[in-house]
């Protein structure tokens, strides 16, 4: 059987992430975020439910909790990412189609419209256990910068 790269981030995803979030010149957020199976007990659907539970610390200080859901899917070899709102699938976020860059670092881009703000989208794999997102958000509505690093808890294994 050939794994893909989007079948190898899709399985390297699922666990336990220590979760950093700079927003440049905002502030930083600090948590946790779990890949876990969903809807498996349906034939032919592999999902994944991504939250993000943590602290936004804010330049002036003031702090605020977070959470945010996603629905990873495997789609014709890509990885699909839908917005998850009111626990059940959304509308779609973006595709993820991974290359090797060398290694084991893979990179996926893509962009996302939103109303007239755009988008820009990059995955890094850094390693098994190191993976990174930024987003590079421009329009008229909003201008910003997210770089999330995403830290394996427990250690990933092939057993």
């Amino acid at each position: 059987m050939v794994i893909t790269s989007a079948k190898y981030v899709f399985s390297l995803f699922q666990g336990t992430w220590l979760l950093k979030r700079t927003i440049v010149g905002h502030g930083v957020m600090k948590g946790k975020a779990r890949f876990e199976k969903f809807g498996w007990n349906q034939p032919f659907t592999k999902k994944l439910l991504y939250r993000e539970d943590g602290v936004f610390e804010l330049n002036d200080g003031n702090k605020l909790d977070t959470y945010k859901e996603y629905l990873y899917m495997l789609e014709n070899e890509k990885l699909a990412v839908y917005f998850f709102e009111n626990n059940k699938q959304d509308r779609l976020f973006h595709f993820l189609d991974f290359k090797h860059i060398d290694n084991d670092l893979l990179l996926a881009t893509a962009i996302h419209h939103c109303s007239l703000d755009i988008y820009n989208v990059k995955y890094e794999i850094l390693s098994r256990n190191k993976f990174q997102i930024v987003y590079k958000v421009n329009g008229p509505e909003k201008n910003y910068v997210s770089q999330t690093l995403l830290t394996r808890i427990n250690k990933f294994s092939i057993s």
